[in-house]
């Protein structure tokens, strides 16, 4: 895996390349470079969908006016993909802009966030805690020292969902069991990288109810 590991900053869709490699639950993506590839992507996908500006110099995608969701057919994905080019221009105008990553829209019951933390002493540490809008306004995370079995992560979540030891009533119906592997999963990628890397920031991961599973939504790679 190290070799993906060509510049300082991985995109989007090469950081999500990276996790679905080392066998990381991760959301289907392609690459469209034009209005043409958007559309026969968005159309393999199926609607509604996600667009996102595929940039290797744009860490914020939404800060930049890069982010369109719910797009809902063929002539809204191309004013999306018309927009996004237009406001991440105007944003960054010196940085590289190769196109959109097209996604199917994905809405998660709960949203986390996974992140690496290199630490000199121990080799890596995972972090976990709520993610999407709720990463910054929610301090309660936990962290272990990867990487970590799926019993240990199961643990780890539940501790992160119901502080006290008891599962809440509204997680009941979540598919902990696929989160907890998507999370040792991650330890595993997390403690081999941890030599080569800054940072690791898998956010959103959505868990879904009903056994639909869970998985990384975007990633960032320092």
């Amino acid at each position: 895996l190290v070799r993906h590991f060509w510049r300082s900053v991985k995109p989007e869709t090469e950081a999500l390349e990276v996790l679905r490699a080392a066998g990381v639950a991760v959301v289907p993506s392609c690459r469209a470079a034009s209005v043409e590839a958007a559309i026969s992507a968005g159309r393999e996908l199926g609607y509604p969908l996600a667009v996102k500006v595929d940039s290797p110099d744009i860490e914020h995608k939404s800060e930049a006016g890069g982010v369109r969701l719910d797009v809902g057919n063929d002539t809204v994905l191309a004013e999306a993909f018309a927009g996004i080019m237009a406001a991440t221009r105007r944003h960054a105008p010196h940085a590289e802009i190769r196109g959109v990553v097209v996604q199917p829209m994905m809405r998660a019951p709960l949203e986390l966030i996974f992140g690496l933390i290199p630490d000199e002493r121990f080799g890596a540490a995972v972090l976990v805690g709520f993610g999407g809008l709720l990463a910054e306004t929610l301090g309660r995370t936990q962290v272990r020292i990867a990487p970590f079995d799926v019993d240990d992560a199961r643990e780890c979540l539940v501790r992160l969902l119901a502080p006290r030891g008891e599962e809440r009533t509204n997680w009941r119906n979540l598919d902990i069991g696929a989160a907890a592997k998507l999370l040792s999963d991650f330890s595993r990628l997390a403690a081999a990288l941890a030599p080569h890397v800054e940072a690791i920031d898998v956010n959103p991961v959505g868990v879904f109810t009903d056994g639909r599973g869970a998985c990384a939504l975007d990633c960032l790679i320092l």
